[in-house]
């Protein structure tokens, strides 16, 4: 036909016999070509496939056919038919030679490699599997490698497998697997269903990677980190005692100005519950005179620059307590605060100040009492002095010897 003579590059009605088929065919198909062509009708149908080369073109034909035998008993004609076969023989020996490069890749993989038939069943391990396990590929492949797989694992191994092939997804677990010493380690398996051209799974390809130091490294970190939770609690906790029991008043408040935080003291010191100053601003609660210079502490505190600050605060029924203050910030702008009610130390100071007020007061008169009865005691002795002289000149006059 036009189409046959177009496959092997000859003119159309072209006459082709046998040998000059075998011309067309590919030096190294001549022979077994030749082998295959059927020699008498008993000998069947003729199925064979070879390379033809038109041009720089190399096409890879499939030719099936039947002998015709001739009125003298030899096979005058070949009918059959001639397909161009190249792109499916080019598909295949890419996947051969992709075939070839996995499991030339994995063999040289540190890590276990396998694939398995699209049920689950393993087809083939790499020689790192073999030489961990101590055991064959035969020993291994099907369900073979479950032996290797730690009693208390296997259960949840297996079903997790059976459900990834169920659900043609990627298979992801860890379980340990004894090593040819006996010793069991752990390991991370993963497995993909490989899919054709249709989406039909066709295979699985899966690797054991070994995380037994990883494994370990995870435990102790899990133990340090329950060991430090543990302290953190039981510091939480001390926090929260010393908080609740604090006879000083103890507050959290942001930059704003505004109240986190306060403890149960509130209750006692200015007569509120905690609900009551929580959200509230400070300005709330200070004495009206003392605001501004609260709210430079406040910005000084931040800095951590606060010394030691009093103010005034109004207790719930409007009197009027002084308080000391300390307070550190954190790294979130927040200010942690303790203030101490010094009113009684304060009233006790300025009745000590007043007391040493009027102390001073009668020292200065008891000093002015002594210098006016000194200034009198010398006083009294000139006055002594002079009527005495007054009495002695009266005297004289008086017997008219004045003067004698």
């Amino acid at each position: 036909s036009d189409r046959a003579a177009d496959l092997f590059g000859v003119a159309r009605g072209t006459l082709f016999t046998r040998e000059r088929l075998l011309q067309k065919l590919h030096p190294e198909d001549r022979d077994p070509t030749r082998a295959a062509m059927p020699r008498t009708e008993e000998e069947g149908i003729y199925d064979r496939e070879y390379r033809v080369r038109v041009g720089d073109e190399l096409r890879w034909l499939a030719a099936r056919g039947k002998a015709i035998v001739g009125a003298d008993g030899a096979i005058s004609t070949m009918i059959g038919i001639v397909q161009d076969v190249t792109a499916s023989r080019v598909a295949a020996a890419q996947l051969r030679d992709r075939e070839e490069k996995f499991r030339t890749l994995a063999q040289t993989m540190l890590n276990h490699a396998w694939t398995a038939t699209p049920d689950g069943l393993l087809d083939w391990l790499n020689e790192q599997t073999m030489t961990y396990s101590g055991l064959a590929m035969t020993a291994l492949c099907g369900t073979g490698w479950t032996q290797l797989v730690h009693p208390d694992d296997l259960a949840e191994a297996g079903a997790a497998w059976q459900t990834a092939i169920q659900n043609e997804a990627p298979y992801e677990t860890v379980f340990r697997i004894r090593r040819a010493d006996g010793d069991y380690r752990w390991h991370l398996v993963r497995s993909a269903p490989i899919r054709n051209e249709a989406g039909v799974v066709s295979s699985w390809v899966g690797t054991n990677t070994d995380i037994e130091e990883q494994h370990r490294v995870r435990d102790t970190l899990a133990r340090m980190n329950s060991a430090l939770s543990q302290r953190v609690e039981e510091r939480t906790r001390e926090r929260n005692r010393l908080w609740d029991v604090s006879q000083d008043l103890l507050l959290v408040v942001g930059a704003d100005g505004i109240f986190r935080d306060v403890n149960p003291a509130v209750r006692r010191l200015l007569g509120y519950e905690p609900s009551e100053i929580v959200g509230r601003s400070q300005d709330d609660i200070l004495h009206p005179d003392d605001r501004l210079p609260s709210h430079q502490a406040l910005e000084q505190a931040l800095l951590g620059a606060m010394p030691r600050f009093e103010n005034r605060v109004v207790h719930r029924d409007g009197r009027v307590r002084w308080f000391s203050w300390t307070a550190s910030p954190d790294e979130h702008g927040l200010l942690y605060a303790n203030g101490r009610d010094v009113s009684d130390e304060r009233e006790a100071r300025d009745k000590l100040a007043a007391a040493e007020h009027a102390l001073r007061q009668s020292q200065k008169m008891e000093a002015v009492g002594k210098l006016t009865s000194g200034i009198a005691h010398d006083f009294n002795n000139l006055l002594h002095g002079i009527v005495t002289a007054m009495n002695v000149v009266k005297n004289q006059i008086v017997r008219g010897t004045v003067g004698t």
